[in-house]
């Protein structure tokens, strides 16, 4: 009967706040350097400098071997998304695919960094037309890495997808407070004066 004792409660050390989870700004790099020269490359593609970004793209695919690398890869491609799609011309695709592919291969099955769960909404914005009425996705050339065919992914992705936007529900928006703001909400509610 000792052995069926129940278990004693311990207290559970408070983690991190659910508002710094997958936060960017807490990636830190041994190499800013290397990030810097990922953020100006990808700047570069996105400009449509396609000769200055092909000269910077090996030293941009070694560091890609650094897990906040490749988190600052999905970061920096998110910022150049607008709306649900991103069309690129051919040779910006390519680099772009190239880019994700590289942060992938580095990845496992397991997606332990959350690198393939942050290429997964980019891989079905970022696009270009083939022909009229022809439209290639990035995850048309992303498909073939083993994270893909991994259940325990897509689980972990789905409630991934459901906690940040939890999150977004419950923690406090910004309001913006400028001047011009108030000035636009104060004629809104001063009244019409009878002509």
């Amino acid at each position: 009967l000792q052995s069926l004792r129940p278990v004693q409660p311990r207290i559970v050390p408070i983690g991190l706040h659910i508002s710094t989870i997958h936060d960017s700004r807490h990636i830190v790099s041994n190499s800013a350097r290397r990030l810097e020269v990922l953020k100006n490359c990808i700047n570069c593609i996105f400009e449509n400098k396609i000769s200055d970004a092909r000269k910077t793209f090996p030293a941009v695919l070694r560091a890609l071997k650094s897990k906040a690398a490749r988190l600052a890869l999905c970061t920096e491609l998110a910022q150049h998304v607008l709306g649900n799609k991103a069309m690129l011309e051919h040779q910006q695709f390519d680099l772009v695919v190239r880019l994700m592919n590289c942060a992938l291969q580095d990845d496992s099955a397991m997606d332990e960094h959350g690198v393939a769960a942050a290429l997964l909404p980019l891989a079905t914005a970022f696009c270009r037309k083939l022909c009229t009425g022809v439209i290639q996705f990035a995850y048309t050339c992303i498909q073939e890495h083993s994270v893909w065919q991994n259940q325990q992914f897509w689980e972990a992705a789905f409630y991934q997808d459901v906690q940040r936007d939890i999150k977004a529900l419950y923690l406090p928006r910004v309001v913006d407070t400028s001047p011009s703001s108030r000035h636009s909400y104060d004629t809104m509610l001063s009244p019409v004066s009878p002509r």
